[in-house]
């Protein structure tokens, strides 16, 4: 055998021994099973987190669903969605305002009989004085002071007042005129107008903030959670230019994303809102909060000038869980009454409560001391 053909030979053996020997592992990054294994089981995980999710939307609570009567849907013109009402005893009307998908469009007020349901009209509210232009964005607060005032609170740092007659007499389509505002504004302070509720002659104004806000007084520190937002109370008057008067008289801490506050039968109830997590309607007995002493709240010349309560993590006594989207809400004739938005999540597609009003009895005559 010549050197050519053993090393032939030799070069044979050596690719059969390869060959026939175990298989070789591929590098992990080419193990094309392994990244299926991976895959199909991802798609496994969020299919399981979106019927999970769909389920806790669908039916956050068996007892909200069992004791909860749609009342009405709400208008459904340039995809209007709801975010802020209160009902008019004396006329027996609810005034829903929130917003529409086109920001080139004014907001409306509409007026919907509480008996039937039905639209008794619409009607936009001026911005500013004197010239016709109207509520575009994103109306968040509406509060009736009797037959004087209709307040409404746009996320900023002022209160927008309209004449209630004005807005009774005013025909559908109409632009009723704005009769002032009143700033929450001062050189080192100011309250974001979110929610509003009128009770016993005292506007209630509250703030809805995520996280923190920006002024670090306004964030207090509550059994080691911080608390952002403030309500702002004020006293009523209609001898007052816009019925509110000049400085605000108490003041409470409260958490994050609060959308409302109501009383009733010595209770005080505290709505909260987001667009990840159902909401919650707290209940809380009227004499419950701790006092924090005096602090600066929208103070001219920066001295504590108002008295500061917390609501504190322990001291309410019910807790209920809604489905989300909750805004604004009333309790009367011992009913939580409750207004839906469109949540604009993907989840927003699952929840029969949506851009509606509902009332949820959920026992409220049975609370006693």
């Amino acid at each position: 055998m010549t050197a050519k053909n053993k090393q032939k030979k030799s070069a044979t053996k050596k690719v059969a021994t390869r060959s026939s020997g175990a298989t070789a592992k591929l590098p992990i990054y080419k193990n094309y099973k392994f990244y299926t294994i991976i895959g199909l089981s991802l798609i496994v995980l969020i299919c399981a987190f979106f019927l999970i999710s769909m389920m806790a939307i669908k039916n956050p609570s068996k007892t909200f669903n069992s004791l909860s009567v749609k009342a009405f849907d709400m208008p459904t013109t340039d995809g209007f969605s709801a975010n802020a009402f209160d009902y008019d005893a004396k006329t027996k009307t609810f005034f829903v305002a929130g917003e529409v998908d086109s920001k080139t469009q004014g907001s409306p007020l509409h007026l919907i009989d509480s008996e039937t349901g039905a639209l008794t009209k619409s009607l936009y509210l001026e911005k500013v004085k004197g010239e016709k232009v109207v509520h575009t964005g994103t109306i968040t607060g509406l509060a009736i002071f009797e037959n004087y005032f209709v307040y409404v609170a746009t996320g900023e740092s002022q209160i927008y007042a309209y004449k209630y007659s004005e807005i009774k007499n005013a025909k559908g389509g109409e632009i009723v005129s704005l009769h002032g505002t009143y700033s929450l504004k001062t050189d080192d302070d100011f309250i974001s107008a979110h929610f509003l509720t009128y009770h016993n002659y005292v506007l209630y104004i509250g703030e809805n903030v995520e996280q923190y806000h920006p002024i670090k007084s306004h964030n207090i520190d509550v059994d080691g959670i911080v608390y952002p937002g403030l309500i702002v109370c004020f006293n009523l008057n209609s001898n007052y230019p816009v019925g509110i008067s000049p400085t605000p008289v108490m003041a409470y801490s409260i958490p994050a994303n609060v959308t409302g506050i109501d009383f009733l039968n010595e209770r005080i109830y505290l709505s909260t809102s987001s667009k990840t997590s159902p909401s919650k309607v707290y209940e809380f007995y009227d004499d419950a909060f701790i006092s924090d002493g005096r602090y600066a709240v929208l103070s001219p010349d920066g001295e504590d000038n108002v008295s500061l309560y917390k609501f504190t993590t322990d001291c309410f006594s019910k807790a209920y869980t809604l489905p989300m989207g909750a805004q604004e809400f009333i309790t009367m004739d011992a009913r939580i009454y409750l207004v839906f938005s469109k949540t604009d999540t993907f989840f927003d597609i699952f929840s029969e409560y949506k851009n509606c009003l509902v009332a949820y009895l959920p026992a409220l005559r049975e609370n006693t001391k």
